[in-house]
């Protein structure tokens, strides 16, 4: 007789963050020479909804994970893994293994070996029923990423496990205030072609000191807007709003009261600093790359 799983409370959805989702894009424009997918571990929190029968799970960072398929057997980074998970929870204490990602540029959702790596990670959540498999299609066939979330049902029968079923589940996108300031900057930076502004584009396209400088113009212009007003209210040339009182208020309120030699320090101790990571990060990046020529050149020879 064939027996499926009492559908008790269970994943039903998911919602996937930008951040988690550039990182899975990284990670397959990094991939070794000939390699058309890339494998890695989903991290996030668990959300329960009161009184819902349904649960959800909230994608919030991700990282790849090294891995060799042959002969119709896969082995993995097990230990890599491990010790990406425990620097990372280091500083993000509150996010746990949800499952794992695969992307690639063929077009398949599920593959062969994706019951192998799934029966991995489902050892590896809390519970083995909420792993979700996440597969980032990047073959852009319809000029857009194509994105599935998946959950795995194992189908039984006479108490002997025949095989695993992947049942989509509903995928969302979430955005949190910072990653959606990021995001809509990201779009307005792209040029006319389409390409992101960065390194390689021409000199005409903004960079990104000329748009903390508009940025900071039209913050200029509007404090200087709300000064006249406040002038011109004070001159009785301009009837007091109620609204627009409280408004700027509240603004004011919101600014901290920091002497201008002190907020001066503080700027340029920030912006040091952010420099440096960008130059370590920017120094990371190009030893990992000599490294894997490196690596190549001996496995070749």
């Amino acid at each position: 007789m064939l027996r499926l799983p009492c559908p008790s409370k269970q994943l039903s959805s998911a919602q996937i963050h930008p951040l988690a989702l550039f990182a899975i894009l990284d990670a397959y424009t990094r991939r070794s020479e000939g390699t058309t997918r890339v494998i890695g571990t989903l991290l996030g929190r668990k959300v329960d909804s009161v009184g819902s029968s349904e649960k959800s799970v909230e994608i919030t960072n991700a990282f790849a994970i090294p891995y060799k398929e042959m002969d119709g057997k896969l082995a993995m980074g097990k230990e890599f893994q491990t010790n990406m998970l425990a620097l990372h929870q280091k500083v993000c204490k509150n996010e746990v293994v949800l499952g794992w990602f695969s992307a690639s540029s063929d077009g398949e959702m599920i593959v062969d070996s994706s019951s192998l790596v799934q029966a991995h990670y489902a050892s590896i959540v809390a519970d083995s029923q909420d792993a979700i498999h996440l597969v980032v299609d990047t073959s852009l066939k319809s000029d857009s990423l194509s994105l599935a979330a998946y959950v795995c049902t194992p189908l039984e029968a006479c108490g002997h496990q025949l095989c695993n079923m992947f049942q989509e589940i509903k995928l969302t996108t979430a955005f949190t205030d910072s990653e959606k300031i990021f995001v809509d900057s990201l779009v307005k930076t792209n040029n006319v072609e389409g390409s992101p502004v960065g390194v390689g584009s021409n000199d005409e396209s903004p960079d990104n000191v000329t748009s903390l400088e508009s940025s900071l113009a039209k913050l200029s212009d509007l404090l200087e807007r709300a000064g006249k007003y406040m002038d011109d209210v004070a001159e009785g040339k301009v009837e007091a709003n109620n609204e627009v009182g409280r408004r700027i208020a509240d603004a004011i309120g919101e600014m901290p009261n920091i002497p201008p030699e002190v907020f001066d320090k503080l700027f340029n101790s920030n912006l040091q600093d952010m420099l440096s990571v960008m130059y370590l990060s920017d120094l990371t990046k190009t030893q990992l790359a000599i490294s894997e020529k490196l690596t190549k050149t001996l496995t070749l020879s």
